[in-house]
This record gives C-alpha cells, structure tokens and sequence, in this order.
C-alpha cells in the first residue's frame, strides 16, 4: 500500500487502526496533478485483497490544518484538520467493497484540472464517474490519464565544495532524528535494538482536555 502511495507522490501521514491518511500535494510545475495522482492511485489500490479483507476508498479535496502537540520527555504527536478531513468520514461510509468515492468538491477540482489540461493540448485525460445512491457522493470509475515525464534539473555546481550543499547522508541523518520524536519510545528502542519479532502493536493515545466556556450543548453551537 505505501509503496504504491509514494511511487504516486503521496505520503502517509496517519495510520487509524486498518486505515491510511494519505496526502497529495500539487507540484511547483503543474505538470502533476494531485488530484489525477490521487485518483489513479486510488482506483489501484481497490483492486488490492486478502484472504479476510478487501478495500475502499474516499477521495476529498480542500485545506488542512496541522499542528504539533507536545515536546514533554522528547515526544512529539501531530493534529490534522479540516474540512476535508471531515468529508472523508462521510465519503468512506458511502464506499462499499473495491470501490472509489469522491465528494462532490474533489469531482469538481478533478474536471477543472482535466479541463486545463485539454486546453494546454492534452486530451488523453479521461473521467468516468457515476451518483453514488442517495449522497452527494460520487462513485469513480475508471480513470484514464499519463503523467508526463519528469524533467529533472541539473546543477552545474554540484561539484563545489561549498558549505552550502549538505550531503546526502547528513540529510538523511537529520530527517532519521526528527521522525524518531514522533515515534513511541517502546517502537523506538526496538528499531534501534534491531528486535522487532516480538513487537506485535503499539498505540499511542493522546487525550486533550478543552473548557470551552462559549460551547452550548443545547445550540449546539
């Protein structure tokens, strides 16, 4: 599953229970869209199947809101936000086994994007759809669309020996130590002991404690 995410330019930015959270941003050239990234992907992983489980998939598009919590003993979290966040819960509950469903927002941004496309001179991007029962939902199809080739740009000064580049293995250093303060201490000492076999599942539960004096459970508001 991640694997496919990534080759797709997404990334996983949370696990609940047997699900992913996914993301996937547009790119500085335009030449990526998230949204047709997304959906390929999307309409690849459907097809993927256990002996006791199958998959389906909700699609949303909009703003979100991230925040970090912590910093006590060394231990980070993270909160996302949103309204598409939001969205998905309702969208997911309208996909049934193998299926791909998108909110009403995301269809919208994916035709807008299509349409760019064909203006710019490319017509291969192909959209099928169809209602989803009752909802405002929509069931995706098939998807038929070509990412262009990257166009990779090269730095004439790669060979300085400015202080300026930092190596690849001091970068990889420094992401390594970051990404560990988001990780349970008990998974933490494993991995660096190299003793995985016995770890099963670790969850992390973070409880917040709001007063929100202005709140009116009979407003609801």
């Amino acid at each position: 599953f991640v694997k496919i995410v990534y080759e797709h330019k997404g990334d996983v930015i949370a696990f609940a229970g047997d699900a992913l959270i996914c993301v996937f941003a547009d790119d500085r050239t335009g030449t990526s869209p998230s949204c047709l990234r997304a959906t390929q992907c999307a309409c690849i992983l459907r097809n993927h199947e256990t002996q006791s489980l199958t998959v389906h998939l909700a699609l949303a598009y909009g703003e979100m809101k991230f925040s970090l919590l912590g910093g006590l003993y060394g231990q980070w979290v993270y909160l996302l936000n949103g309204l598409c966040i939001s969205e998905l819960s309702d969208c997911i509950s309208d996909a049934r086994s193998k299926e791909v469903v998108c909110t009403s927002g995301y269809y919208q941004k994916a035709l807008n994007t299509i349409k760019a496309l064909s203006n710019n001179g490319d017509h291969t991007s192909i959209l099928k759809v169809r209602p989803c029962g009752n909802s405002n939902n929509i069931l995706v199809e098939t998807i038929t669309w070509t990412e262009p080739p990257a166009v990779v740009a090269t730095d004439r000064r790669k060979d300085s020996r400015s202080s300026r580049y930092v190596s690849e293995d001091t970068a990889v250093a420094a992401v390594v130590t970051s990404a560990s303060l988001f990780i349970p201490k008990p998974i933490l000492t494993a991995i660096s002991a190299e003793s995985l076999d016995h770890v099963g599942e670790f969850r992390q539960i973070t409880t917040m404690f709001l007063s929100l004096d202005s709140y009116s459970a009979v407003s609801n508001q």
